[in-house]
């Protein structure tokens, strides 16, 4: 006769039962189902036991919801909306070095948007210094500390033929 696990009582042999419930007689098991505490992942409200849910920023999450939030936290950002890159979605490069959407980085007119490497503000009208672009703005604060400069003066001669 097979025997329960955490008692040791005999269990009758035509319990079919026995077995799924691992190993334990009906007091047993309905003892330690109720002891069992049950609590929701706060992201999708899947019930789990409280010890297998993982904690991550002060939230109880399930397996799935963990894994998930931990890849989308190894992904790149969009400078632009401040999302995910996701590594289906197209991606262009910008004149910073950053990766962005493409949906993000074209313009009404299908052009790139050109963002200031000084002040970060977009800018359509843009000189090019030291290989970085430049607005109006931040190249006129520029100019003076590079202006005896003529390497300086042959990037800006370049710069104002292609801008």
């Amino acid at each position: 006769m097979p025997h329960c696990l955490t008692c040791g009582a005999m269990v009758d042999e035509f319990d079919s039962a026995y077995y799924p419930r691992n190993m334990l007689c009906i007091p047993c098991w309905t003892r330690k189902s109720s002891e069992v505490h049950m609590v929701g992942c706060s992201r999708c409200g899947t019930r789990l036991r409280a010890e297998e849910a993982k904690h991550k920023a002060g939230r109880l999450l399930c397996n799935y919801c963990f894994t998930e939030l931990e890849r989308i936290e190894r992904l790149p950002i969009c400078p632009l909306c401040k999302k995910p890159l996701q590594p289906y979605e197209k991606q262009i490069r910008l004149s910073s070095g950053l990766l962005a959407h493409s949906a993000c980085a074209l313009s009404k007119k299908g052009e790139a948007k050109v963002f200031c490497s000084s002040c970060g503000q977009e800018t359509e009208h843009f000189r090019i210094f030291g290989g970085f672009p430049l607005c109006a703005k931040c190249e006129r604060q520029q100019k003076p500390a590079t202006q005896g400069s003529l390497l300086a003066s042959l990037l800006d001669r370049v710069g104002a033929m292609l801008g």
